[in-house]
């Protein structure tokens, strides 16, 4: 993933955790405004911050799957790993695919609909 997008990525996450944060405080729980415009603004995020949470997991496992092969002496051990990163790296090509989508511009028409 190229650090641009990780980047951006980085900051929706951060976003999302604040509005989440403050939507737990009394001075926003309080206030039925503020509550609802700081909810539609997450629920504007949820799915990329959902699929990027995915895709994060799976750079974790990908991860460990290598460390594994590089130190795992046991030959079924090996091939566990081996088919796991397989499998792990067909996933980040997925998540990446869909990340790229789901930070395109939103129509603002379609709200309307």
């Amino acid at each position: 993933m190229e650090a641009v997008m990780r980047e951006k990525l980085l900051q929706v996450v951060a976003e999302s955790d604040r509005l989440s944060r403050e939507m737990g405080t009394q001075e926003v729980a309080s206030n039925p405004n503020a509550y609802r415009e700081r909810a539609q603004a997450q629920a504007l995020t949820a799915g990329v911050v959902t699929c990027f949470r995915s895709y994060l997991e799976a750079e974790q496992g990908l991860s460990e799957a290598e460390e594994m092969l590089r130190e795992e002496k046991d030959a079924d051990m090996r091939q566990m790993a081996e088919e796991e990163k397989s499998t792990l790296s067909a996933a980040l090509e997925q998540l990446e695919g869909e990340l790229k989508v789901l930070l395109l511009p939103q129509d603002p028409n379609d709200a309307k609909n």
